[in-house]
């Protein structure tokens, strides 16, 4: 069953702070994940419902697409 259009936007967009940029976005996350410790996987992302940047969690699918993709890279060239 697909979501709607308005809970597509509220997971999305929501109650997230909105970001002019995408470098802004990630020194948020970073000193987020700094501040608490975290080792959690988080990408910055634009919104396509405000057409600004968030960052979150990704979708299980994607989080398995990348690690796929650093593993056939090797360690030295992975993303954050």
């Amino acid at each position: 069953m697909m979501a709607s259009k308005r809970a597509q936007r509220r997971k999305a967009c929501g109650d997230k702070v909105r970001y002019a940029s995408q470098a802004d976005a990630l020194r948020a996350m970073l000193g987020m994940k700094r501040e608490r410790r975290t080792k959690d996987y988080m990408l910055a992302y634009h919104c396509q419902f405000c057409h600004g940047f968030h960052y979150g969690h990704p979708p299980a699918r994607v989080h398995h697409a990348i690690a796929a993709r650093q593993s056939r890279r090797g360690p030295s060239q992975g993303l954050f």
